[in-house]
């Protein structure tokens, strides 16, 4: 939003500026077109200078004006400075919102010179002179927790306060006035300025040159008399908020666009003089630009924002931006007049009579430049003060109207008469009205009976007056003048929706929007709802307006199962009864629907195993579901649901949905996570299927079942705790005749009762025929998935260097094919100690790269895992150190039928194996992939 919202008023400072007070009242009192006043004598402060303009309103304006505040003068030292006090009080007050057709109160703020004096519609004019040292002391009466500062944004030397005055405090501003101009000033940049402005907190500062009657010193400016013009927007909804602290400024949207804070025809008239030049000071305090055009005479454009043009133009409507200011001298013509009219010309010229009726009434920013030229007496009486009691009826009863006719320089009335619709009707075509007695003006009286008014179409109509006088046999009419009225004959129409559209004992919402607009425009202050067409429900609106939303909750715990319709009526604040609207099925239906056909995927299942397209959930399938017509109604399956083992509370099931989605689905589909089969034994496992409709009940249960059949998963595990014997649990052991020994049983690495495998070594060369000591495990039957973990204690070195290190294999798994499959292979030079894994593949041997174990002779545990397949993964995990992947192995040629254990073979490089042991323990083997 524009900072500039601005809802200036006229307040001058400078020369004797004539505030001309508004006597139509805006969300205060307004000002309109503000003159600066011939011969008016400086006042001591502001507000003085505004009571002062208020006596005399039609005041001719002159090209010499003074400045309107106090006023010391430094004498010495040079040069001579004189310094002018101003002040402005900010005040939050409430004022009369008038314009035809409607009256009401709102809140407003805007600035006064004192605090005593009343709210108006925008501030006073300032005015000082050019060189002046102008100090303004601002005091906030807005109330607490407001903060407010002042801007004056064409002035350059004057900095846009964002700190302000809080509540009841004053802050002084002091500013040189270098140049001569129009300028706005407003409400500062503060947290809320923008709304500040938009209510009210506006004005205009008035620099006078030095050379009297001119507008900027050049000759080019001279004018004979001059005012100020402030336009305005309005937007009623915030100034009419309760409070306007909370309005939301995104919704600011101005209906009205005034003249010193009033739209016509309550302006105030510009009082010049014919073949005179009258300069019109534009201040545009408003959010979008106006265009200020002078009807019948020409206008020179001869300053812009504060400064004059080098090079002034003609134009008939000169456009100033919002927040802008232009200074305009009209050439009033020497003949002619009186009147001519000043307006905006760039926005419609209307003001909106009520926010119900929906009747758009000519005026907005519009007034006069009078002249006073003579006027020859009317030929025939005139009517004014047309009123009509009520404004909208239906017909059916006598419409009412008073107004006066003639004047004191008018001739005699001897007649009136009233039509409608027809603004060229000849005189005494009419219906004749009551003319009152000899008084100046006389009462004119009359009633359009509800005969006729039965007789118009719903809309807007237009009762016309005039009144006659009688010269001599003949009959002499004046003008009409005119009054809008609106018949209404037709109801308010409705469209309703209903939500849901099945139900078993719950609510249904009822909405939709029933309006007046297209049949007559009145208010509707309530509605009526009827279920199955019996007794109505009536709700009432609290703010009524000719479109309303429905709202309302149906009860259906007393309804039968079945269908139900629901209708709306919506009479408006005639009376006129209105058209119900179409009627909107719900169902009531209280039997759920049933299932058939469970199948649970995969079943068998060893408690590990999920579906094919997603390994982690079982599938849940309903193969024959349905919602039986009962009652004469069926709401359709909606979802259902499965439970394991026992049934539990309705709704808290894993889901199952209608499958595939879409206008046919054929079965109900869901599932659930493979780990809920741990909680469960071996045996049958029941799953309990139920579905329910979309009234919302549920059905009876349909029993499916799995069959959980587990096998255990190791395969094969030895903690070498016995005394002295390794056979059993071990198929066999193998011991070569040469340099390497195993001690069966022995404690001599670990302390007792804790016993390990132990290979013994002195120092010599190696063999792999006669220094082996493994042994055999034959438990193994064609696994496809194998894992394996063992501890070892290493203190063997197997040469010298990694270049010559023999590598001894400590685990070989074998095929049937008596293939190594996989092994695991160990190494040890100096302090370092070093482990891989290798892995058989339908492309040769796939090997990790050695890993370093943390320690030379601590014990660490060695994990792999494996898998057949065709682009299978193997993994080798050393604790401590990390774990090695190999991917994409083509292994579904093998399966594990043996495995070797301890030092079954070696891959020698000519290193010399040093003296020393090792022991292997805590042995364990599974059938999965991962270790």
């Amino acid at each position: 939003m524009n900072t500039r919202i601005p809802r200036p008023a006229v307040v001058v400072v400078g020369r004797p500026l004539l505030v001309v007070p508004l006597t139509f009242a805006l969300v205060a009192v307004g000002l309109v077109a503000a003159p600066l006043a011939r011969g008016a004598q400086p006042t001591a402060q502001v507000a003085t200078s505004a009571r002062t303009a208020a006596s005399s309103p039609t005041s001719v304006l002159a090209g010499s004006s003074a400045p309107t505040c106090t006023a010391v003068t430094t004498v010495a030292p040079d040069p001579i400075v004189t310094t002018r006090t101003c002040t402005l009080v900010a005040h939050a007050s409430t004022a009369p919102v008038s314009w035809p057709g409607v009256t009401a109160t709102a809140n407003f703020w805007s600035y006064t010179a004192l605090a005593a004096d009343p709210v108006r519609a925008t501030g006073p004019v300032l005015v000082v002179n050019q060189n002046d040292k102008v100090r303004i002391d601002l005091t906030n009466n807005l109330g607490a927790g407001t903060v407010t500062g002042l801007s004056i944004p064409q002035l350059e030397n004057f900095f846009d306060d964002t700190v302000g005055a809080s509540s009841a405090v004053t802050k002084r501003y002091e500013f040189t006035a270098s140049r001569p101009g129009t300028f706005l000033y407003q409400a500062s940049g503060t947290k809320d300025g923008a709304r500040q402005v938009a209510m009210g907190l506006v004005g205009a500062l008035v620099v006078l040159p030095s050379t009297p009657g001119t507008a900027y010193g050049s000759a080019t400016t001279a004018f004979d008399d001059e005012a100020v013009v402030l336009l305005t927007d309005l937007d009623p909804a915030l100034n009419n908020a309760a409070l306007p602290l909370t309005f939301d400024m995104r919704n600011y949207n101005p209906k009205l666009h005034l003249m010193n804070g009033a739209p016509s025809p309550a302006t105030t008239r510009i009082p010049s003089q014919a073949g005179k030049k009258t300069l019109l000071r534009v201040v545009n305090a408003g959010i979008v630009q106006h265009a200020l055009g002078v009807l019948g005479t020409t206008q020179q454009v001869i300053a812009s924002s504060s400064r004059e043009l080098v090079h002034k133009f003609g134009a008939n409507a000169e456009t100033v931006s919002a927040g802008d200011t232009a200074d305009l001298v009209v050439n009033v013509p020497a003949t002619g007049g009186p009147l001519y009219p000043v307006y905006d010309a760039s926005t419609r010229l209307d003001n909106v009579t009520g926010p119900q009726t929906g009747i758009v009434a000519f005026g907005g920013a519009l007034t006069f430049l009078d002249t006073g030229t003579t006027v020859t007496a009317p030929a025939a009486p005139s009517i004014t003060g047309l009123t009509l009691p009520v404004t909208r009826t239906r017909g059916t009863t006598p419409l009412t109207f008073s107004a006066f006719a003639g004047g004191a320089t008018e001739p005699a009335v001897t007649g009136a008469e009233f039509v409608l619709d027809n603004g060229a009707a000849a005189g005494g075509s009419g219906t004749a009205a009551t003319v009152g007695g000899l008084a100046i003006p006389t009462t004119v009286t009359g009633s359009v009976p509800a005969s006729v008014l039965g007789t118009l179409v719903t809309g807007v109509h237009t009762l016309l007056v005039r009144a006659k006088t009688t010269n001599g046999a003949t009959d002499v009419w004046g003008a009409f003048s005119a009054a809008t009225f609106t018949v209404d004959h037709s109801g308010a129409t409705a469209s309703i929706t209903l939500s849901p559209s099945a139900t078993n004992y719950g609510l249904v919402s009822l909405g939709g929007t029933a309006t007046d607009v297209v049949t007559g425009g009145s208010s509707i202050s309530s509605w009526t709802y009827s279920v199955d067409g019996l007794a109505p429900t009536t709700v009432t609106v609290a703010t009524p307006t000719s479109i309303v939303a429905l709202s309302a909750s149906i009860a259906t715990a007393a309804l039968l199962p079945g269908i139900h319709s629901v209708t709306v009526t919506a009479a408006d604040s005639l009376g006129n009864p209105g058209t119900p609207s179409s009627p909107v099925a719900f169902i009531v239906d209280r039997t759920g629907p049933i299932v058939s056909g469970v199948t649970v995927t995969p079943s068998p299942n060893d408690g590990t195993q999920g579906t094919a397209y997603d390994p982690t959930v079982v599938e849940v399938k309903v193969s024959t579901y349905a919602d039986p017509v009962t009652d004469g109604v069926a709401s359709g399956v909606a979802v259902a649901e499965a439970f394991l083992g026992t049934t539990g509370v309705d709704g808290t099931g894993f889901p199952l949905w209608l499958y595939p989605s879409g206008s046919n689905p054929t079965s109900l589909l869901g599932s659930f996570p493979v780990s809920e089969l741990t909680r469960y034994p071996n045996g049958p496992l029941a799953v309990y299927v139920h579905a329910k409709d979309a009234a919302g009940n549920w059905g009876a249960f349909t029993t499916g079942s799995l069959q959980l059949t587990r096998t255990s998963n190791t395969i094969f595990a030895s903690s070498f705790d016995s005394p002295t014997t390794l056979v059993p649990p071990w198929t066999a052991d193998v011991e070569g005749t040469g340099t390497n020994a195993r001690l069966a049983g022995s404690n001599a690495v670990t302390t007792a009762p804790n016993r390990a495998f132990v290979i013994t070594r002195t120092v010599g060369t190696f063999s792999t025929t006669n220094s082996r000591a493994y042994l055999l495990d034959n438990t193994p039957t064609a696994e496809s998935k194998y894992s394996a973990q063992f501890t070892l204690a290493p203190t063997l070195t197997t040469g010298t260097s990694a270049g010559n290190a023999n590598a001894f294999t400590l685990l070989a798994a074998r095929t049937a094919a008596n293939q190594n499959a996989i092994t695991v292979e160990y190494r040890g030079y100096g302090t370092i100690r070093q482990v891989r894994m290798s892995v058989l593949t339908s492309t040769g041997t796939v090997r990790t790269p050695w890993q370093t174990l943390p320690s030379p002779t601590s014990p660490v545990t060695l994990k792999l895992g494996w898998s057949s397949g065709a682009a299978a993964a193997a993994s080798f995990t050393v604790t401590g150190v990390g774990t090695q992947n190999l991917t994409g192995l083509g292994t579904s040629a093998y399966t594990i039928d043996t495995i070797w254990f301890g030092v079954s073979s070696i891959q020698s490089n000519g290193g010399t194996v040093g003296a020393g042991s090792m022991w292997l323990d805590a042995f364990t083997s599974t059938r999965t992939a991962t270790p």
